[in-house]
């Protein structure tokens, strides 16, 4: 459940905000749009923990594991729909701001091992994408439990972009962005 706001949280929120439209004008139009989402975050950091999603009103979290090894994801941005509702989250951030902000720790594994990602719900299409340095350098579709392996040797962040079929109403559909990070040695 989320927790409720109080005034005080809200009307920080909003004079921030307010203070912040010079300043994401200066960043969208001069500087790049990347400096402006970044500071728009930080700027609504304060009632972020009241905008966390109830765990059963959200895409379902994959199991990623690597032989013995349980790698930690963290969820980003969604589209979901679930019993009529709908509900669209954008966390304004690529992949690695989201290992980031969620401050996903790395599972370590040997060069060589297989990682699986594994959703408990019909997927639709699961896009692996792997990034360096803040670019997405390569991507690929894999199956819903089929294993890949890291080709290189080194910490990397990964992205999975999941769209879900759900059932004949649509409910328990849509999409979800997470993030995790490997250090392959």
């Amino acid at each position: 459940m989320a927790r409720r706001w109080t005034f005080w949280k809200v009307a920080l929120t909003v004079v921030l905000l307010i203070l912040s439209i010079p300043v994401l004008t200066f960043g969208f139009f001069v500087l790049n749009d990347s400096l402006a989402r970044e500071y728009l975050y930080w700027a609504t950091s304060v009632i972020r923990a009241d905008l966390e999603f109830d765990d059963s009103f959200a895409p379902p979290m994959p199991l990623i594991t690597a032989g013995e090894v349980y790698i930690e994801a963290g969820l980003g941005t969604i589209s979901w729909m679930d019993g009529g509702s709908m509900i669209e989250g954008d966390m304004f951030m690529n992949t690695p701001q989201l290992a980031r902000w969620r401050e996903l720790r790395a599972g370590s594994i040997p060069f060589g091992t297989a990682v699986t990602i594994l959703f408990p719900e019909p997927t639709r299409r699961i896009e692996l994408s792997r990034w360096r340095f803040g670019k997405e350098v390569e991507s690929q579709i894999i199956p819903n439990g089929h294993p890949f392996t890291p080709e290189r040797r080194g910490t990397h962040i990964f992205g999975i972009h999941a769209s879900f079929y759900g059932d004949a109403q649509g409910n328990r559909s849509g999409v979800g962005r997470y993030a995790f990070i490997l250090r392959v040695r």
